[in-house]
């Protein structure tokens, strides 16, 4: 029988049955002859991949605009975060505990300045969340000059240091901030040259989103809500007094 499939088939064929046509192009392959037709329309196929590959990854922030200007000791609300920019201080002795930052370490840098910015920041979220989303995504300062670190060289990050800690002989890093609690904090900057007569701060604002890459929740896609002008004191004491020298406190001499 199957022989005589064969054998029928190759005869109706022979006696000019038409062959079959091929089926149609599917909806891939039409969309790449049409987009290989010509160069241009191969630049629109790159600049789609592109789109589509950043999407999960949050795609293209909007370009920041400025936005409301805030003064200085007013709350903000800039999820995750409620923030209030207190004051800033400069000048060349930081006072103890701070000794090893000052010119403890390196004798050539003994009349740098040193820039202290004071916040206090309230974790708004429902889990403890690592300091490094204060200093890298909530803030941005500008204003300060030539950043350095104690020995001289650059340094792009600023150190971060909390009054929490401030009944300790040294202060700590701060490690994360817990959830609904307060914190003091403040920014500590080495910078070269004079000090600066005022800062720039800016706050921005991140939604909570999953991670495209693993099953976490992240704080993403910044924002900026505001920019707080901070006027830079230049007491005439020590920058930081801790509060057992006196019932001294943050930021120098009393205004």
């Amino acid at each position: 029988m199957r022989g005589a499939a064969g054998r029928l088939g190759f005869a109706l064929v022979e006696e000019g049955t038409p062959e079959a046509t091929p089926a149609p192009a599917g909806p891939l392959r039409a969309a790449r002859d049409w987009l290989t037709a010509s160069p241009a329309r191969v630049g629109y196929a790159v600049v789609a991949a592109v789109l589509l590959l950043t999407w999960p990854f949050g795609g293209w922030s909007p370009a920041v605009e400025a936005g409301a200007r805030t003064p200085v000791g007013r709350e903000v609300s800039a999820a995750p975060f409620t923030v209030t920019v207190e004051r800033a201080v400069a000048g060349v002795d930081l006072g103890h505990p701070f000794a090893l930052l000052d010119n403890g370490i390196n004798p050539d840098q003994a009349d740098d300045q040193h820039v202290l910015l004071m916040l206090t920041v309230r974790n708004d979220s429902a889990r403890t969340l690592p300091v490094r989303e204060v200093y890298a995504d909530l803030i941005s300062v500008s204003g300060s000059g030539e950043p350095v670190t104690t020995t001289g060289a650059p340094q792009a990050d600023v150190s971060m240091w909390s009054s929490v800690y401030a009944g300790r002989e040294q202060p700590q890093l701060l490690a994360g901030l817990g959830p609904g609690m307060d914190y003091e904090l403040v920014l500590q900057q080495p910078v070269s040259g004079e000090a600066p007569e005022e800062l720039e701060v800016e706050l921005y604002s991140r939604t909570s989103r999953q991670s495209s890459l693993e099953d976490t929740m992240l704080w993403a896609d910044p924002v900026l809500v505001t920019t707080v002008t901070v006027p830079v004191e230049h007491p005439a004491g020590p920058l930081y007094r801790a509060p057992w020298e006196d019932g001294g406190s943050s930021g120098g001499d009393e205004r």
